[in-house]
């Protein structure tokens, strides 16, 4: 398999799972965005787009969804997801750069996706896949990198042109070559309005105030110079 830094997640399945509910920049940041988009969960079918360990999955349905289709290219990653047996979880190794066949037309309420698109090839799929899989006027809750990082960490050039750029990440093990797709805001907001979504709501959210006393420069960075964009969206019926 050939998919953007599928090696990369593959290698550090073990310490992604372990220690992603400590950092905080997933703990205290990304994650707390994304909650505060989701709709009620009440007896929602979820489908978690990019699940990795299952964290996002287990998440919802203990706090009321009735269940959760999760999809991750990483077979680590999904060892981890499955050790915590919940039979409202349903776990499938599959590339979200290829059609997600095994979902039928509608049956989901809900798309949730963390940080997870700007590794796939073909935006206009994707969100033709969500519209497909979900009901009337489901949503799609996602982050992505914000384009103001990469634009800080990586000093390009040109923002407008899409691009692969690689980042290391630290590990007990070492670094680990991570690649991921640069691309303009617009492209993004043309793939939801062409594949039948209208943005609901855009937000930069604040880090959680305890940050502060276990990463203040975390904290402050976070505070001033925003690292993740969370979009909400819903399906509009032709």
């Amino acid at each position: 398999m050939d998919s953007i830094s599928y090696n990369a997640y593959q290698e550090m399945a073990h310490y992604y799972a372990n220690e992603v509910n400590r950092k905080p920049y997933n703990a205290l940041y990304e994650r707390p965005g994304t909650i505060s988009l989701l709709p009620d969960l009440n007896g929602l079918r979820v489908l978690d787009a990019g699940c990795g360990a299952g964290f996002m999955s287990k998440w919802v349905v203990d706090h009321g969804a009735h269940s959760v289709i999760g999809v991750d290219f990483s077979e680590n990653m999904l060892a981890f997801a499955n050790s915590n047996i919940d039979q409202r979880c349903q776990y499938h190794l599959h590339d979200l750069n290829q059609p997600m066949d095994f979902i039928q037309n509608e049956v989901v309420d809900l798309v949730v996706s963390s940080l997870t698109l700007h590794y796939l090839n073909d935006l206009d799929m994707i969100f033709s896949e969500f519209f497909r899989v979900l009901q009337r006027n489901g949503r799609v809750v996602f982050s992505i990198h914000h384009p103001s990082m990469i634009l800080d960490m990586h000093q390009l050039e040109n923002y407008f042109q899409t691009q692969y750029l690689k980042d290391w990440w630290n590990t007990p093990n070492g670094p680990v070559e991570v690649t991921h797709i640069h691309r303009p805001l617009r492209d993004y907001s043309e793939a939801i309005y062409k594949n039948g979504f209208l943005i609901e709501m855009i937000e930069e959210p604040m880090p959680l105030s305890s940050m502060q006393n276990i990463d203040p420069q975390a904290f402050q960075l976070l505070s001033t110079k925003p690292r993740f964009l969370f979009f909400r969206l819903v399906k509009q019926e032709p």
